[in-house]
């Protein structure tokens, strides 16, 4: 009999101990669910891991500011509002703690190299200054990344709709080629440089911009500590001795 109610005890510490895990997970997801709700999709909450994955960044909704060509002078406007304010409410928000702010400035692929790399210098560090000036965050907090000629961008843009002149000819030169300057070359021969003309017109301008992921954490509260003195008391389940037989009294009033 001993030895049963130790194996009924220990399965039920057992079964307790893992609703609790079960629980705890359930908890954690609803709560990361419930969290997206209530900030944009530029806001990224990413567990300890994935914090340093700029790929990550990259296909995840990356809001940009976008310039005029060859500027990078930020002008206010309601965007950058609501980007600072989301900003300003994150760092006040008690369940969640801010990782670090990922900004990546770009210029869309034409012009000269040595050129379209300021531009993705000065474009990154104009969003950057305005959100160290307008929300207080610390310098510490921002990663700032000079992202160049945005060739990457244009052939997504490519692969996933955008219509231009000889579509399949231009994916095969970014497939075959790897050197800008040399791309850029191959696409401009086509059709006497009508093809590039109208890249230029359609596609490169949500490339001139600065980008910007807010990447967060939950809040991980500490358990409080376990004392030393702490003296767990052998859990004993209660004897199952069977209960008494419960005397029937004969009715007074005859069968029903």
């Amino acid at each position: 009999m001993k030895r049963y109610k130790k194996r009924w005890g220990l399965l039920l510490i057992t079964t307790l101990f893992l609703s609790g895990i079960v629980w705890a997970q359930e908890t954690s997801e609803t709560l990361t669910s419930c969290l997206n709700k209530n900030y944009p999709d530029y806001v990224i909450f990413l567990s300890d891991k994935k914090i340093d994955s700029v790929f990550y960044y990259a296909n995840t909704s990356i809001a940009p500011v976008i310039f005029k060509v060859n500027k990078y002078k930020l002008y206010p406007n309601k965007q950058l509002e609501s980007i600072a304010d989301i900003l300003r409410r994150i760092q006040q928000d008690t369940i969640i703690r801010l990782s670090h702010v990922w900004v990546g400035g770009s210029a869309s692929p034409e012009g000269p190299p040595s050129w379209n790399y300021r531009l993705g210098e000065y474009r990154s560090r104009a969003l950057a200054d305005f959100l160290l000036q307008e929300t207080g965050i610390p310098e510490s907090k921002l990663k700032v990344e000079n992202l160049c000629e945005d060739w990457y961008s244009f052939e997504v843009a490519l692969k996933n709709g955008a219509q231009i002149p000889n579509k399949s000819k231009v994916l095969d030169i970014l497939a075959k080629e790897t050197d800008n300057e040399r791309r850029k070359k191959q696409i401009k021969a086509l059709d006497g440089g009508y093809t590039w003309q109208r890249i230029i017109q359609d596609v490169f301008p949500p490339f001139r911009n600065a980008r910007i992921a807010i990447v967060c954490l939950e809040k991980q509260f500490p358990l409080p500590p376990v004392s030393k003195n702490l003296q767990v008391a052998e859990f004993r389940m209660p004897d199952l001795n069977p209960a008494a037989p419960f005397p029937l009294q004969p009715s007074q009033q005859g069968n029903g």
